[in-house]
């Protein structure tokens, strides 16, 4: 048995083994490979285009001008989708009665283009004709859902109508329909009209 372990055996022996560690060690890093760590790049929220002096119209099912937009510059984010408005200028058609133009200091558009944020001082104005007063509304920070023609604000409205004046604590207005819905703190002072 001594013949059998000489020093030649013992380094075989030796190198078989290191080979066999070598081999399992190579096997677990196949199955395994050590993870790969990547860093996610943030899109920087900056304009990747500039529209200036833009027209936009939206027009009906049937071919009816329902909305217009315009504005002195329109910039659009990548990031997002999503654009900022300066000084918009939004006219909303009505057959039954004139426009009612809404000015704001400046705008955002959502994604979808189905939201604009008027921000700061709003103005919205429908000029009188044979059947409807004229209406001046006084506001700020109005979210306009361009779909169904709605603005709603939680911010103070003054209302200066031919018949009175109105103030109300936060309104929704639906343009298309002409109707206005006051929420809190409602006051007024109405005029009875061929007084």
């Amino acid at each position: 048995m001594t013949r059998f372990i000489n020093r030649g055996n013992v380094l075989i022996f030796i190198v078989v083994l290191l080979l066999a560690l070598a081999s399992l060690w190579l096997r677990g890093q196949a199955r395994d490979p050590a993870p790969i760590i990547v860093k996610a790049v943030a899109v920087p929220h900056i304009p990747d285009f500039t529209i200036e002096e833009f027209d936009a119209v939206a027009m009906d099912v049937n071919g009816q001008l329902r909305q217009s937009m315009r504005a002195p510059k329109l910039l659009h984010y990548a990031d997002d989708q999503t654009a900022t408005v300066d000084k918009p200028h939004l006219v909303i058609y009505n057959a039954e009665t004139p426009p009612w133009q809404v000015d704001a200091e400046r705008g955002w558009l959502s994604a979808d283009g189905n939201t604009l944020q008027l921000l700061d001082k709003v103005v919205a104005v429908r000029e009188r004709n044979d059947a409807y007063e004229g209406i001046n509304i006084d506001t700020s920070n109005v979210d306009v859902d361009l779909l169904t023609d709605t603005a709603v604000t939680d911010e103070y409205a003054l209302i200066i109508a031919d018949s009175g004046v109105t103030e109300s604590v936060g309104m929704r207005a639906h343009f298309a329909k002409n109707r206005l819905f006051l929420k809190n703190r409602v006051r007024g002072h109405y005029a009875v009209p061929g007084s």
